[in-house]
């Protein structure tokens, strides 16, 4: 029995590689006595474990042995069907060279993601953060958030505007992609994700490189075309027209994006 512990905190612990890229729902954990530290929880209003997904991947490497006596609680089926909404940076202070280049063309774009994000709301479609730290490693996401809000940030009008709200999911990136050293795929499954719709900044860099890896995991990708943004016009418009001829996305205008199993 011991032996069993033991193998399973080693082998999640080596999954993990650190707590830092974990999806995080707003202040809320949970102890997994298994492992030995707090997982934070990604479930919407219910207290769901979400190391019931690592548990899974024990199982599948290892079956009748790895993490089999850790008690998990039961489940519920997740909300919002095949469609998820992901906002990627969208909770950005702007602080770098061409911050006044992108804001120009975000804020447009950020008008569009709003009424976009409501109507996906209004439609039980998960709402999904994914957001750069920019090199402030100890901060969380509510720090995050209201360091974005200060009256100095350069992005805090968009930061108002896409505050996240409760129920809203949040996976901290290190990198350009959305999934690279993220827990942004075992969240996806946890939703039953099928059909990505990608927003944010900047459309040429973070977007593009998500569209990227979303398509090498056979997801469906839409990128509305007016809800994403560049530092420039032509540069947005480079990064689309690879995502549609290479990466089979769809760029329909925000308003035309279409939310359920198609």
């Amino acid at each position: 029995m011991v032996e069993n512990h033991r193998t399973a905190a080693l082998f999640v612990r080596k999954i993990l590689g650190g707590l830092d890229g974990l999806a995080l729902r707003i202040g809320v954990r949970e102890r997994c006595p298994a492992v030995g530290f707090h997982l934070p929880l990604v479930a919407q209003r219910h207290d769901v474990n979400f190391f019931v997904h690592w548990n899974r991947i024990a199982r599948a490497r290892h079956p009748g042995r790895a993490a089999r006596h850790v008690r998990i609680p039961a489940m519920s089926n997740p909300p919002g069907g095949k469609s998820v909404l992901i906002l990627i940076d969208v909770i950005n202070d702007l602080d770098f060279p061409q911050g006044r280049a992108l804001l120009r063309h975000a804020m447009p774009a950020a008008r569009r993601i709003v009424t976009l994000k409501k109507r996906a709301r209004a439609a039980g479609i998960p709402v999904v953060y994914v957001n750069d730290n920019f090199g402030r490693w100890r901060s969380d996401f509510r720090h995050q958030v209201e360091y974005c809000l200060r009256e100095s940030c350069l992005g805090r009008h968009i930061a108002a505007m896409l505050a996240p709200e409760e129920s809203d999911y949040f996976v901290l990136k290190p990198k350009h992609s959305a999934f690279f050293q993220t827990s942004l795929d075992i969240l996806l499954e946890h939703l039953g994700a099928q059909r990505l719709i990608l927003t944010g900044f900047a459309g040429n860099i973070c977007v593009l490189y998500t569209a990227n890896d979303a398509y090498m995991r056979d997801y469906q990708i839409v990128v509305p075309r007016d809800a994403i943004a560049s530092e420039s016009a032509g540069l947005n418009t480079q990064a689309l027209t690879q995502m549609k001829r290479y990466l089979r996305a769809e760029t329909p205008i925000a308003s035309k994006v279409r939310f359920g199993p198609e």
